[in-house]
């Protein structure tokens, strides 16, 4: 399941049976019917014009202009139509991470990236352009790349265990990298410096799926079985040798959560932060909100 806020305050949730669109309490589902090209929805990104981009298990990418719906697949140029993450880039090109590749579309023009041109893994989950400019990049086994100047290159993190499986990237506004991750918890990349907080440090669990930064100073992550926030300076006081382990807060049934499982689908984004400051989670029995100035509030949505 995957979640995405357009910039008319709409939410949209892409779930195995189609795309939902959720506006004043009204639900409205597209799936082949209305022109999707296959109703596994896994990825969620607008752009800068307000069009739709929709990743799908199958159907490759596709576009929503808000009338009609439009499709790229492998016909066009997609490294594969198997969708695992869709990125707006800040020239409002999409990046599409799929099991082969991570194709770029900008102009019209579909270019795709491998091994052949530095990847470490064709296995693409996340990208995230930082204000330097760098495209980070995160795979299933292969770890993280970066690609600077142009160049890819694999971005050496000398972890225990070895990081191979990157799910996500949160760029915070002192510009450093935070890297969600399977089975390395929440990784740091600040210069050179990289470190990992999981289960072992205080985390619920080894798995980080999505990362959300409040306004009261707290990390929120959406883990595979867990929903929970961990204060930012902990994990300042933690990755400085301050403090030997995070505290982190769980959020579960006696939160209002029906659910706090993620349906493990692999979908991008699993959490999104709201105009409004609400904190969005999918969860196995729908999307839940958390009212981040109130943490104690959460209302679950089906």
């Amino acid at each position: 399941m995957t979640v995405c806020e357009d910039r008319s305050h709409r939410l949209w949730a892409g779930t195995r049976d189609g795309l939902n669109r959720i506006e004043d309490g009204k639900i409205t589902c597209f799936t082949t019917r209305q022109g999707l090209t296959n109703n596994a929805i896994t990825s969620l990104a607008e752009d800068r014009r307000g069009t739709l981009w929709i990743g799908t298990s199958g159907g490759g990418l596709n576009r929503f202009d808000g009338k009609s719906f439009s499709a790229y697949s492998t016909r066009n140029g997609l490294a594969h139509d198997i969708v695992w993450s869709v990125y707006v880039d800040p020239h409002d090109a999409i990046w599409v991470g799929t099991p082969a590749g991570l194709s770029r579309l900008a102009g019209g023009t579909i270019r795709t990236f491998t091994t052949m041109d530095g990847l470490p893994n064709d296995r693409i989950l996340a990208t995230l352009e930082d204000r330097s400019g760098n495209l980070w990049i995160g795979t299933e086994g292969g770890g993280i790349a970066r690609m600077k100047d142009g160049v890819i290159s694999a971005y050496i993190a000398k972890l225990d265990p070895p990081l191979t499986f990157a799910a996500t990237f949160y760029e915070d506004k002192e510009g450093t990298i935070w890297v969600g991750t399977w089975g390395n918890g929440l990784v740091r990349i600040r210069g050179d410096e990289v470190i990992s907080c999981s289960s072992r440090n205080g985390l619920p669990e080894e798995n980080v799926l999505q990362v959300l930064e409040d306004d009261s100073g707290y990390f929120w992550m959406r883990g595979l079985a867990n929903i929970f926030r961990v204060s930012k300076r902990d994990l300042d006081d933690f990755f400085s040798g301050r403090m030997a382990a995070v505290k982190s807060i769980v959020y579960g049934r006696a939160h209002g959560l029906k659910s706090s499982e993620s349906d493990g689908g692999g979908g991008q984004p699993t959490a999104i932060k709201g105009w409004d400051r609400t904190l969005w989670f999918t969860t196995t029995d729908g999307v839940a909100t958390v009212n981040a100035g109130e943490p104690g509030g959460v209302q679950p949505q089906s």
